[in-house]
This record gives C-alpha cells, structure tokens and sequence, in this order.
C-alpha cells in the first residue's frame, strides 16, 4: 500500500452500537468536525507497531491521498460527537501513539479492509467504534493528567471565560460549567482557580463590574438599569461590589469618568 487509505463508516451501521453511555453523559454542542487516526505501513504492507501512530481533529473528511505510506481511520462528525457525548471526553489531537491495543484493533482493521475478499462491513464497523472508544480513553487519561498539573486546558479556559461573559446576568451553576470544560464539578472548580487566579463566582463578578463601568461611563442608564443588566437585583448589591474594586460608588465612577 502506498497510499493513505481511509476507512469509512457503512450506511447500514448504526452509529452508536459500540458506545454504551456513561453515568454522567456530557451536554454540550458539537464543533462538527471529524478526526482521523494515522497508522504507519511497514514491510510486508502490514502496520508498523514500532512507529508511533497518531491522531487528529480535522474539520472536514481527510483526502484519500493525505499521507504516503500511512492508513488512516475516519471518524466522522456525527459518530465523534457521540462518542464524546457517550463517554464525557474531546476527542483531541494524539501527536503521539504507543499503546499497543490501539496498534492492534488498527491492525486488525488494516487486514480486514486490505484483504482480496470482500470485508465484512458490520466487522469493520464493530472495529472502528472500539477503536475510536480506546483513542478516547486514550484522550481521557491525557485529560487527567492536565488535571493533575491543575490547570484548564486553553479551549476549557476559553468556552468557560465566553459563556460567563455572554450570560453576565444570571449566577451560572458550578455544574453547568463543568460540563462545558468536560470536567467534573470538583475538578472544574480547582482548574479554574489554577488558571484564572480566582474562583468562577468571582472571574464572573470581575465581569460584572468590568461592564458595569462601562456602562456607566458610556451610557445614559440609570444605575438601577445597569445593576440588573449586569446581575444585581438592587443599586446597593452592585454599589457594595463595586466600592470593593474600584474604591467609589457607581455614581461617583460616573462622574469621573462620563464621556461628554
């Protein structure tokens, strides 16, 4: 085989059969991509397992022709998204790959599609689900070990910081932000404080404040108005927070800072 040979999912096959769910499935949206997994073809055509593989998100269906003298496994959106959903882990990027089931379940693959008799689709399939269940295993561990340094990976710092900042007006639950990280409650909390200096109900407090001083010094709101836009159900709750990082009330801010 001198080409990338990419293995796609059969029509007929059920989509989730391989991926039982787990006690606390993920609820999030989908980034509709797929991802790939790279295997290197050694001598006798069969899969080299003493080269590390690996595998990568991409954002649509990878070309037949993409790597010479590697099989590929596709994976796409609809089954990612599902198994992530299934399994509460991202797919992400292994640059590297030296576990030797995957290089197995690979190589098995490689020797069903490759074969002069026609293969069993429903093999194939039962195959590619479990091998896409180990590389998210694989994922998962990755994950805890960032977890074990402390900290958010930059794409969880990210969609946490984007959804606090779009839903300012509400206390959003420590849960609903755990989800979005893919994290658990616990974890979550102590990653975020790791790598935002602060703990999510103050990160969302800092923004509160940070658009209410806007607000005030380039808008005709009353502060009654600004005080529920950004959260607060009175002018005092937001008046005490707001005397705590700026060291003056919201009017006084005003009036030092109004544009005219």
């Amino acid at each position: 085989m001198n080409q990338l040979a990419i293995i796609p999912r059969p029509c007929s096959i059920a989509r989730h059969a391989a991926l039982p769910p787990r006690a606390m499935p993920f609820s999030g949206a989908a980034d509709h991509q797929h991802a790939v997994a790279l295997f290197r073809i050694g001598e006798a055509d069969r899969i080299d397992r003493r080269v590390s593989a690996r595998a990568l998100r991409t954002a649509c269906a990878p070309s037949e022709a993409a790597a010479e003298g590697w099989f590929g496994v596709h994976f796409d959106a609809p089954l990612l998204a599902a198994a992530e959903a299934a399994h509460g882990v991202r797919f992400e990027t292994l640059p590297e790959i030296t576990d030797p089931e995957t290089h197995a379940l690979a190589a098995m693959i490689h020797t069903a599609s490759t074969s002069e008799a026609e293969p069993d689709p429903q093999l194939l399939e039962a195959l590619r689900h479990v091998l896409l269940w180990r590389l998210l295993m694989l994922a998962g561990q990755r994950q805890r070990q960032g977890e074990a340094r402390g900290g958010l990976a930059p794409w969880q710092a990210r969609r946490t910081a984007d959804f606090l900042a779009a839903n300012i007006e509400r206390r959003v639950p420590l849960c609903e932000l755990a989800a979005i990280a893919r994290l658990s409650p616990f974890h979550f909390a102590r990653a975020f404080a790791r790598t935002m200096g602060m703990p999510p109900y103050r990160y969302q407090q800092k923004l509160r404040i940070a658009r209410a001083a806007e607000l005030l010094a380039e808008s005709d709101m009353r502060i009654i108005e600004i005080a529920l836009a950004v959260g607060y159900e009175t002018p005092q709750a937001l008046a005490r927070v707001f005397v705590q990082q700026h060291g003056m009330t919201p009017s006084e801010w005003r009036r030092e800072h109004a544009q005219r």
